[in-house]
């Protein structure tokens, strides 16, 4: 039995959403934008998230109950998350563009005690090819898209959940797998008048 507990039960697991009595969520983010010169220009963006349970309760992970306190990380909120960009402009209307992203790691949905492994961290680096040009009566333009250059395997979201098909009713980590290497382009013409 949890002393101090708010009133909050979840300890039946029945698929009904039920709200925590008190969360907090602080942080800052930051941005900083340069331009180099003509040719040269750059964005750099951090948040610091701190989302944490503020008050006591229980939760029953299928296995056995848990006591969630003040100051437990709330799942699937990553603390740091940083991206840098750089374009390149090497003719008029040409962008060569690179984008890096980094995201910590976060606790799985359903892990509210914070007490498994947590979903790894990952980082990105994304490229972006644009050109827009004046034609008769408005402007042209195009762009290829590389997202996830460098293959990489990650995950964005995962949840505790009893695996009933393979696991013989163990409880165990599922994850949502993000896009590996993909490609996107696309050809666009806006109408300006004569």
């Amino acid at each position: 039995t949890c002393t101090n507990c708010d009133a909050t039960n979840f300890l039946t697991f029945d698929g009904l959403n039920r709200n925590v009595d008190r969360t907090r969520r602080r942080g800052v983010e930051a941005s900083f934008k340069g331009r180099y010169n003509e040719y040269f220009d750059g964005l750099i963006n951090y948040t610091f998230t701190e989302a944490t349970f503020q008050s006591t309760f229980q939760i029953n992970d299928f296995i056995t109950t848990r006591t969630v306190m003040p100051g437990d990380t709330i799942p699937l909120v990553p603390k740091n998350r940083l991206s840098v960009t750089g374009n390149v402009h090497p003719v008029e209307g040409l962008t060569l563009t690179l984008i890096g992203l980094y995201v910590s790691s976060q606790f799985y949905l359903g892990d509210e005690a914070n007490t498994r492994p947590s979903l790894p961290e990952y980082f990105l680096l994304n490229g972006r090819l644009a050109y827009e040009r004046p034609v008769p009566g408005g402007r042209l333009s195009g762009f290829l898209m590389l997202n996830n250059i460098l293959n990489q395997k990650y995950s964005t979201s995962g949840i505790m959940a009893v695996n009933n098909l393979t696991g013989g009713g163990a409880v165990d980590q599922f994850v949502v797998p993000a896009p590996t290497f993909a490609v996107y382009g696309g050809l666009s013409y806006r109408f300006e008048g004569i």
